[in-house]
């Protein structure tokens, strides 16, 4: 998840060829984890949460707002979604294709760069959280002899 904003305005544009903007109403999900990702997304208004689903509850990974890209994962590595995306407030987003998403990439190296910090930080929240999980319902062995 690309967090900070660079140039959403050109990305916007740039996607303008491609679909319009959906609408999601708060608590509706724009992707979920698992799905095969055609499209990543650029908020134009409301807010989004990227979540996971584990022992049956969802966890909140991040909040993304207006003017971030989001759900960028999928286009890059063609493969399942790593987490849902659900709107925590009613939402308008544009999608963005591979293509799309492509020709900006490559006329805004600094937007690569910040894409690639953006998902080393979420991989290591990721692990982070994934401890926490694990270890969490781990207790070491008892010292004592009975």
């Amino acid at each position: 998840m690309t967090q900070t904003p660079q140039k959403p305005k050109a990305l916007a544009a740039t996607a303008k060829g491609n679909k319009s903007e959906r609408s999601f109403a708060a608590g509706e999900f724009i992707f979920e984890e698992g799905a095969v990702g055609d499209f990543a997304y650029v908020v134009v208004s409301g807010d989004v949460e990227i979540c996971r689903l584990a022992q049956g509850e969802y966890t909140k990974l991040m909040e993304v707002k207006p003017g971030t890209l989001f759900g960028e994962m999928a286009l890059i590595d063609k493969s399942e979604r790593a987490a849902s995306a659900r709107a925590i407030t009613d939402v308008v987003v544009r999608e963005i294709d591979e293509k799309a998403l492509m020709v900006y990439i490559k006329g805004s190296p600094d937007v690569a760069l910040n894409m690639m910090y953006r998902l080393a930080n979420y991989a290591r929240a990721s692990v982070k959280e994934l401890d926490r999980s694990v270890f969490s319902d781990h207790h070491p062995p008892s010292t004592e002899e009975n």
